[in-house]
């Protein structure tokens, strides 16, 4: 049976201070945090994620202006075959001039639900291994049996929680907004649920530029 962590105010003054309490600069991403990153197709989510892990692997600049400190991080993938995803970052290697970032583990699974205790357990043993400081979920989406259900949500949400809590991990979510047409409500309409918007500390939303206007959409 799991129990509370009770301390004293002493015991948890005496407790050691990291070096750092974010891991992505200016207050993005905690140690132990939760992000969420969300836009509409085509606006180079997958993409920021991969840009994302390096830079947390190399303690470099994310999109060169977001200081990252060096961490390791879990990519779970679930939007495209293994030998498909490989394709992915073989193209991002090119801007890389060969350098192959050690600190990062990507694994693919296309069926993984994490609403249900099966894929919970899938993913906690993998994190209890291999003990990452960021587990980056891409995408959310396919992770869930039922996505506008909010109970499905929560029970998802409930499952990261406690693999922040047990094993210190980060979580960043890639997700998406509302389908096309529908109208915009901001975050709290994020796939019909507020479950998320309450869940993160922290909100990115990805706009795609219409060049003709010079505007976002």
């Amino acid at each position: 049976m799991d129990k509370l962590k009770v301390r004293s105010w002493k015991e948890l003054l005496s407790l050691p201070t990291p070096d750092v309490l974010y891991l992505v600069e200016p207050q993005i991403l905690s140690i132990g945090g939760a992000l969420v990153l969300y836009g509409n197709a085509e606006t180079w989510k997958s993409w920021f994620m991969i840009e994302l892990a390096y830079a947390l692997s190399e303690g470099k600049k994310w999109l060169g202006v977001y200081q990252c400190h060096k961490a390791k991080v879990m990519m779970l993938q679930t939007e495209q075959t293994e030998v498909m995803y490989k394709d992915r970052i073989v193209s991002f290697q090119h801007s890389l001039n060969g350098t192959v970032p050690s600190n990062v583990l990507i694994a693919t699974d296309l069926a993984i639900k994490l609403d249900n205790p099966y894929g919970r357990g899938m993913l906690e043993a993998e994190v209890k291994q291999y003990r990452p400081d960021v587990l980056i979920i891409d995408n959310w989406y396919h992770t869930l049996t039922v996505e506008k259900e909010e109970s499905v949500m929560k029970a998802a949400t409930e499952g990261i929680e406690k693999l922040r809590q047990d094993y210190g991990v980060a979580a960043v979510i890639v997700h998406h907004p509302r389908k096309a047409g529908e109208e915009d409500r901001g975050f709290d309409e994020l796939s019909g649920s507020n479950v998320l918007n309450r869940w993160a500390d922290t909100i990115i939303r990805v706009w795609e530029r219409d060049r003709a206007t010079d505007t976002y959409e």
